[in-house]
């Protein structure tokens, strides 16, 4: 699973000043680490840690993963499985938007 799927990040990119959002695409290599994280070869850079990572499903948004670090040639995310999906939830019921 996570392999070869359309993915899109968007963040805050230090090498661009960090005040502008950026976003980026592509495909996803396929999980790693357990299944907990997913690889994928998508220009990143310092500053995008904790972006959300998403695809499109039968044409909705769908956030499935956070954006945690990377390298030259490989970026990766944390899934959000059914443990973090509920914490975000929990979090947001604690704390509406305003």
């Amino acid at each position: 699973y996570f392999k070869n799927l359309d993915i899109t990040t968007a963040g805050y990119p230090g090498d661009k000043g960090g005040r502008q959002q950026w976003g980026m695409s592509g495909k996803s290599l396929g999980v790693t680490n357990e299944g907990r994280k997913f690889a994928y070869q998508i220009d990143t850079y310092g500053g995008q840690s904790g972006s959300p990572v998403w695809e499109m499903k039968n044409g909705n948004y769908v956030a499935v993963g956070i954006h945690t670090n990377g390298s030259s040639t490989t970026n990766y995310a944390t899934r959000i499985l059914k443990y973090l999906f509920e914490y975000i939830k929990q979090y947001k019921e604690q704390y509406p938007a305003k």
